[in-house]
């Protein structure tokens, strides 16, 4: 009986023209992820100094430019010690 059910549904799907009537044993197609940008992580820099920080370290005072990291590591900026910002 269910498998009787099963063809007329997938009869009525193909006279509708609706896809996707598969046999049970049939995996789903997969379709392909596409990975969006990884999220951009804000450190802060200081016009003098050579070290890259968190929002809140104490070593910026008046003087903060904020960039993300991969650019403070592309422009030679190493990570705090008092702040430990991320790697």
């Amino acid at each position: 009986m269910k498998a009787m059910a099963l063809v007329l549904v997938c009869l009525a799907g193909l006279v509708v023209g609706l896809a996707g009537c598969r046999e049970a044993s049939e995996e789903p197609e997969v379709q392909p992820v596409v990975e969006s940008e990884a999220e951009t992580v804000t450190v802060y820099v200081t016009e003098t100094g050579e070290k890259y920080h968190r929002v809140g370290c104490a070593t910026l005072r008046k003087s903060r430019q904020e960039m993300s990291l991969e650019d403070a590591k592309a422009e030679g900026y190493t990570p705090c010690s008092k702040c430990n910002p991320p790697e």
